[in-house]
């Protein structure tokens, strides 16, 4: 629980560091996210029981993770604009939704012995549903417009790119724009020294 949390206090501290275009943000980014997807699926039962394993339904725990674990990786496909980030988000708000009911039906009928196990399970998948909401219906724009908002120009070719990833000459303008503002800022540095 403890690790749980700490890789979504990381994730927090990475997204707050690439609103402000603080270099280093894209490597915790990836590394909490990755993590928190990767640990969601194998170590999922250890989450909701509390840390004694009791009689779950294993299939249903074993595919909530499954779902569960797709709700990071979705959430850092969206920040990083990577390719294929509509899928992932869908997935796992779909997924998301699925568990968020299913589980409160299984909390209602669940013993006293899994009470416990079910209002953890519910927990998770309350907040984890709601990010992915969020996520999915934030537009990427307006992450860029925040993250780079003392470039318009960078604003206005990243957008171009995201909206219109097949497009090579978008890529070709934004490498040609980054390269020039790279070797002017290149220069201004060296006549300092």
């Amino acid at each position: 629980m403890k690790t749980e949390k700490t890789f979504w206090i990381i994730f927090v501290i990475a997204f707050i560091l690439k609103l402000l275009n603080i270099p280093g943000n894209g490597i915790l980014t990836v590394f909490s996210l990755f993590l928190l997807g990767i640990l969601y699926w194998p170590a999922c039962m250890y989450f909701f029981c509390d840390k004694k394993f009791k009689r779950q339904n294993l299939v249903f725990t074993a595919i909530s993770g499954m779902f569960l674990a797709v709700i990071p990786i979705g959430i850092l496909f969206k920040i990083q604009n990577y390719a294929g980030k509509e899928n992932f988000l869908i997935l796992g708000m779909i997924g998301g939704i699925g568990i968020l009911i299913a589980t409160y039906i299984l909390k209602k009928k669940s013993s006293d012995e899994l009470l416990k196990y079910y209002k953890n399970m519910l927990l998770r998948s309350i907040v984890l549903t709601v990010a992915i909401i969020l996520f999915t219906f934030i537009p990427s724009r307006i992450i860029i417009q925040i993250q780079h908002r003392d470039d318009p120009e960078l604003v206005r070719l990243l957008i171009q790119t995201v909206e219109n990833p097949e497009n090579d000459k978008y890529w070709e303008d934004l490498n040609k724009y980054v390269n020039k503002r790279d070797s002017i800022e290149f220069s201004k540095a060296r006549q300092k020294n």
